[in-house]
């Protein structure tokens, strides 16, 4: 009997997340987040990132924390000054400083009036030119309520994708990450 180190053999990218392992949902322990029937995900074996392209003794599966810039800027995280310009005050947050987009008029340097949240939808669906998929959200929305919700469906699906195999379970260093040979 013997005991064989788990190897990786370096065809594609060490993520762990529970969509880029190739493996079926029921696959992985009963108690894991990749098992859960809920996640979305679970099961999508896509891994076509690419890996270091040489066998070698598996390092074993670190924790990763979601990388946080990755979400979108949430609304309930923007100070809003007022009822009708929720828009204009969430792009603003977001670093956006066009006065085109921000202002239904400018009076002069600086002084701006704020588009209503009605008129922001509507300059955004009618400027073909705002190619950032934000603004593919302003005009797929009916109010900021639902820009909103929008918003939050998609910070919770990069959550989601985010989730990796529990490192304690799959450690290369455990004995359920080695393989038993008889001869």
């Amino acid at each position: 009997e013997y005991v064989v180190e788990a190897l990786d053999a370096g065809v594609e990218a060490n993520l762990q997340t529970c969509w880029s392992v190739p493996a079926e949902r029921e696959d992985f322990p009963p108690r894991s987040a990749c098992a859960d029937e809920d996640h979305e995900i679970g099961d999508a074996n896509d891994n076509s990132l690419p890996g270091e392209g040489f066998v070698h003794t598996h390092r074993g599966i670190h924790d990763v924390d979601v990388p946080t810039d990755v979400y979108l800027l949430k609304c309930n995280d923007v100070e809003q000054d007022s009822t009708n310009h929720r828009f204009v005050e969430y792009f603003m947050a977001s670093n956006y400083n066009d006065e085109d987009l921000l202002c239904s008029a400018v009076k002069g340097l600086g002084d701006c009036n704020m588009r209503s949240d009605d008129d922001f939808i509507g300059y955004v669906k009618g400027n073909g030119d705002l190619a950032n998929p934000i603004f593919d959200l302003v005009r797929d929305s009916d109010d900021y309520n639902d820009f909103c919700d929008k918003i939050e469906g998609i910070n919770d699906s990069i959550e989601s994708a985010f989730v990796t195999l529990e490192p304690t379970i799959f450690d290369f260093r455990n004995p359920i990450a080695k393989v038993k040979i008889s001869c």
